[in-house]
């Protein structure tokens, strides 16, 4: 269960101002530069026909229109002047009130499109601090809530385990864990910013320790469909357990003292197999992964009485 979060100690405001550079670092990279932030998958790495242009331009001109209108805005944000600020943010907010206007409509890539566009809003809101007053933060932070319910309605990205003999093709794959990795930091933030959604059915069903965790490095960025395709069938082949790992899984492998995680990780049981998994997760860590490792550290967690029966943790 997880529960408040620690004091302010020196080591939580070093970790939340470490996390706090890394992700507002985030928008800037959707306008310059080959890499997109590390939960945006680029269309180019799915379709090899389009490749080029983007490293011709030395951006990602392969952005969806959502994602294309909110590197536009991520622009005027950037060089916005004293003068132009009020105009800047009105048109943010204008484009993030026709999202939430019309979300319901969206078939499943837009959707999370617009969840990756309202999340980098919220970071662009949340580095111009004399604005907050201004602008109409709980709509933004509603709006992104009404998205997140569309997407976990809709994708199966927390549910479809993937198998040997059940794989996903690599675009749906992509989706999927664009989707997880959009959440994981969407609770990252969260932890920071002390922001709070207001949506109960949300909140109860998608619970910080049921976040999804993202998948390891060689899975994510991978320059052809075919070398994909090898990872990700090794991938498969070298999982323990059939499930899709959470952050629950990785905060609980963390209570397990060195006797119980030695023997978690040579056992067959289902929860050896997790630990298995989780290990193999850490030493595959990408730059989002770190993070939400960091990230985790902030969060309290006590375990239930349920949580210690099934054989996380051994009962005295």
């Amino acid at each position: 269960m997880l529960t408040s979060r620690r004091g302010l100690t020196a080591n939580a405001i070093l970790s939340t101002r470490t996390i706090f550079g890394q992700v507002c670092a985030y928008p800037a990279m959707m306008v310059s530069g080959h890499a997109l932030p590390p939960f945006i998958h680029s269309r180019c790495a799915l379709d090899d026909s389009t490749t080029y242009n983007c490293a011709k331009a030395q951006k990602h001109e392969c952005l969806g229109k959502t994602l294309s209108i909110c590197a536009a805005l991520i622009g005027m944000w950037l060089e916005r002047t004293p003068a132009s600020s009020p105009f800047v943010w009105e048109t943010i907010y204008k484009e993030i009130a026709k999202l939430d206007s019309e979300y319901e409509s969206y078939d499943m890539e837009t959707s999370v499109e617009s969840m990756q566009a309202m999340t980098i809003y919220m970071l662009l809101q949340a580095q111009d601090t004399d604005t907050i007053v201004k602008n109409d933060v709980k709509f933004l932070l509603t709006a992104l809530a009404h998205t997140c319910q569309k997407v976990h309605e809709t994708l199966e990205y927390n549910t479809f385990v993937d198998t040997l003999d059940n794989p996903l093709d690599r675009k749906t794959w992509a989706l999927y864990e664009a989707t997880r990795r959009t959440i994981c930091l969407i609770y990252t933030v969260e932890i920071f910013l002390e922001v709070r959604f207001r949506q109960h059915d949300f909140h109860s069903c998608q619970k910080f320790s049921n976040a999804p965790l993202p998948c390891i490095r060689d899975l994510w960025e991978v320059p052809s469909t075919y070398e994909w395709k090898k990872r990700y069938n090794a991938f498969l082949r070298a999982r323990s357990a059939e499930k899709i790992l959470t952050l629950g899984d990785y905060k609980l492998s963390q209570h397990l003292s060195a006797e119980e995680f030695v023997r978690n990780t040579t056992t067959g049981d289902s929860y050896g197999c997790i630990t298995k998994d989780v290990l193999r997760w850490c030493e595959g860590l990408d730059q989002l992964g770190t993070l939400i490792t960091l990230a985790s550290a902030l969060i309290k967690y006590e375990l239930e009485s349920s949580e210690i029966a099934v054989g996380y943790v051994k009962v005295p």
